[in-house]
């Protein structure tokens, strides 16, 4: 995965977990970059854990 693609990536990520996307939305949009969907779910998960 190129930087521009992580980038893009995190992005995603991030709309979902604001609430902007649906987690169907979000992972459609990962595959569509190329990220398969273990790791799509797994960084959907990362960026919703609670930070302190």
């Amino acid at each position: 995965m190129t930087p521009l693609q992580r980038y893009i990536a995190d992005e995603i990520a991030t709309d979902h977990v604001d609430g902007l996307l649906s987690r169907r939305e979000a992972l459609r949009r990962l595959a569509l970059l190329g990220v398969g969907t273990a790791a799509a779910t797994t960084l959907i998960a990362a960026c919703g854990e609670n930070k302190q």
